[in-house]
């Protein structure tokens, strides 16, 4: 961007020794090295969570808790992309247990508990999967009866389809020891969808069933029995009163049964059913309180499947907003989910050009919407430029995507109107004759923060403009003021910290894609205001958060990046090969041999789990070598994503000669940005200007 370059200045760099709440110019740099010592003999649990059909489970918390001599201890981890877990070294406990959880789920085992052991100890679990018996019907075809035949309906209450090949459904009577059984259709149920079970006929009475999925001439008796629904079709053994095997995927018994989960499920009739509360999805493993009796609704596969979560949508299909002088324009819009809330659930969102740009007119909003169990409602908060021209209404939209743990409901897009307050062009509050220190401050907080300025920091960054009496101090008040935002420990423990993890794990650089960094960005700064109560605490959760995730998407588990088949040495050294010096690549990687072996000795009890290789790429983003190679780097980059709201090589520029031009500029000055006028020239650039105004 040649356009931007400029004869150096003398003026000299003003330095801001203050520091507020909001906002610090301090640089906070975080490293060190890890202590990879431990006992030679000791207590680690690790093994795999595993569907039914041998497919690993990821982000399964696992739950260690340890008694060392009456003195309760618990720690948790989580298991990887391949299901894979380990606790790490636990010492020589009396005992030790191992308690696997994820909303939605079950497991076979529940837990597993280890007594007076100090070595390794290995402990697999099995998801149970979530299909359910949802309505057990036991008075077909007798007097009065609503329906011909019993019946058993099932229900996938999960979100992933379930493959019933070799699945059976086996009943016993309320006392009984034996077990009788019938084989399901070898066909998929996709999540919300019913399966339809016909059973034995005590005479011609009531109607006839839908069409049933699969039939049996098996008889149920209206005052107890006992329904196991297994995923294989291995019989039941004889003797125990309750079903004895791991394949037991849900177990209902009604009526007097001998045996149920917890409390049996009260007794149907002639013209009731017992039916599975929530529309089938409530699953609290208590028959007593997970059904009641109603009027029977049998449903088959080719009936209107009806999700757990409901759908995904936005409470509105329109919204508009207007531009407002000496305020932070925002809009909000809400996000809501129905029906049965009791699991997690996600969905992408995006926001898309329509007559509004997302470069001056309003700031492109990406990212993921994340509903914990329980949550029903998200906001989505969009920030308007208030700009100075006189235009007609200008509009844009939000689209919801990817959901997660429920279906994209209606609507799923949502189109923005901004409106004008100003009917004629007017003054540009970017330029010097009408510069205001209202407005661009505020914009700083959106552009570099993707957050409404805080009173507090508004006020001091304005006074820190306003109190100058003299263009010269302006200026350069304005440029110190411009760069703190980046310089800032927020922005450091935010934007900067993203731009590292994508640093050390595709030695992105410059290429660091705006629309890659935006929703990484906003994700990890939601809700934090650096020095106001809660903040540290926030931004920690939202670290821990992040990397997570980032070592589990696809493009980092993709062959040529970081597949799990890496061992410990390789994923570390992978990783530390990013960390070159850009002046002095001669000089070496940022970690020491010392911080390299112990983060491999944290990564070696498994190479494989998302915890520890989230806490390995986090130790070396924040490594402090690392933080001031790419400082100037990022500092560039930033120029472009915060002021002009593009990439270096995006129109009007066709490559990164403009961004080698000032990061030369930059290093030349050793960093001193007012020297190498580099924040002056984006700050004053006509790209820049014309953000806002004519």
């Amino acid at each position: 961007m040649k356009t931007l370059r400029r004869r150096p200045t003398t003026n000299a760099l003003v330095v801001l020794s203050l520091t507020i709440a909001s906002l610090s110019v301090a640089i906070f740099f975080a490293g060190g090295s890890v202590d990879a010592s431990a006992p030679q003999s000791s207590l680690i649990i690790s093994g795999q969570i595993r569907e039914f059909d041998g497919t690993p489970v990821p982000n399964v918390t696992m739950t260690f808790t340890v008694n060392r001599m009456g003195t309760i201890e618990t720690s948790t981890t989580q298991t990887d992309s391949n299901g894979n877990y380990s606790s790490g070294d636990l010492g020589c406990p009396n005992s030790g247990q191992v308690t696997p959880s994820k909303a939605g789920l079950s497991f076979t085992p529940q837990s597993n508990v280890f007594v007076n052991l100090c070595t390794p100890q290995t402990a697999n679990f099995t998801v149970i999967p979530s299909v359910v018996i949802s309505q057990v019907y036991t008075g077909g075809g007798e007097s009065g009866a609503t329906f011909s035949n019993d019946f058993v309906e099932l229900f996938n209450r999960g979100s992933s389809t379930i493959n019933l090949t070799g699945w059976s459904v086996q009943f016993a009577s309320s006392a009984g020891t034996t077990w009788q059984g019938t084989n399901l259709a070898a066909v998929t149920l996709a999540p919300g969808q019913h399966y339809l079970l016909q059973l034995a006929s005590a005479g011609a009475n009531g109607a006839s069933l839908p069409t049933p999925d699969s039939a049996s001439g098996i008889a149920l008796s209206s005052t107890g029995g006992k329904v196991a629904l297994l995923f294989n079709n291995t019989p039941l053994p004889a003797g125990p009163t309750c079903p004895a095997s791991a394949a037991v995927v849900d177990f209902v018994g009604y009526g007097d049964a001998s045996c149920a989960e917890a409390v049996p499920a009260p007794a149907p009739s002639n013209t009731s059913a017992d039916l599975r509360k929530g529309n089938g999805c409530t699953d609290t493993d208590v028959n007593s309180a997970d059904f009641a009796t109603g009027t029977p609704t049998p449903r088959n596969r080719a009936a209107v499947a009806s999700p757990c979560g409901g759908g995904i949508q936005f409470s509105v299909s329109t919204a508009s907003t207007t531009e407002t002088l000496n305020a932070t324009t925002k809009v909000e819009l809400t996000v809501t989910r129905s029906g049965d809330t009791s699991t997690a659930a996600s969905i992408e969102y995006a926001s898309a050009d329509g007559t509004a740009s997302e470069r001056s007119d309003y700031l492109a909003a990406l990212g993921k919407l994340r509903f914990a169990a329980g949550e029903s409602t998200k906001t989505i908060t969009i920030f308007i430029v208030d700009d100075s021209y006189g235009e007609s209404a200008e509009t844009f939209t939000v689209n919801l995507s990817n959901p997660v743990g429920g279906s994209l409901g209606t609507p799923a897009t949502v189109t923005v109107t901004i409106n004008s307050n100003e009917a004629a062009n007017g003054p540009n509050p970017v330029r010097d004759a009408s510069f205001s220190s209202d407005f661009f401050v505020r914009q700083h907080y959106v552009d570099f923060f993707n957050r409404e300025a805080d009173p507090a920091g508004l006020a001091f960054w304005k006074n820190q403009i306003d109190e100058c009496t003299t263009q010269a101090c302006r200026e350069i008040r304005r440029i110190n003021v411009s760069a703190a935002f980046y310089i800032s420990i927020e922005f450091q423990e935010t934007g900067y910290l993203v731009y590292k993890a994508y640093q050390a794990s595709f030695n992105t650089g410059e290429h660091l894609d705006l629309r890659d960094f935006l929703p990484d960005t906003q994700e990890i700064g939601r809700g934090v205001i650096i020095g106001q109560p809660g903040a540290d605490q926030q931004l920690e959760a939202n670290k821990q958060a992040f990397f997570l995730d980032f070592v589990q998407r696809p493009e980092f588990l993709a062959a040529g990046a970081f597949p799990t088949t890496l061992t410990a040495a390789q994923f570390v050294d992978k990783l530390n090969g990013n960390t070159l010096d850009p002046l002095n690549p001669g000089a070496g990687p940022a970690l020491t041999q010392a911080q390299r072996d112990a983060l491999v000795a944290q990564l070696s009890p498994d190479p494989t789990s998302a915890t520890l290789r989230a806490q390995v790429l986090r130790s070396i983003s924040e490594n402090g070598v690392f933080h001031s190679r790419q400082f100037n780097k990022a500092f560039v980059l930033m120029q472009y994503i915060g002021y002009l709201r593009r990439n270096p090589n995006a129109s009007p520029d066709t490559n990164f000669d403009g961004y080698n031009f000032w990061l030369g500029k930059l290093n030349q000055f050793n960093g001193n940005f007012v020297n190498a006028e580099m924040v002056k020239a984006f700050i004053t650039s006509g790209e820049y200007i014309a953000r806002f105004g004519p």
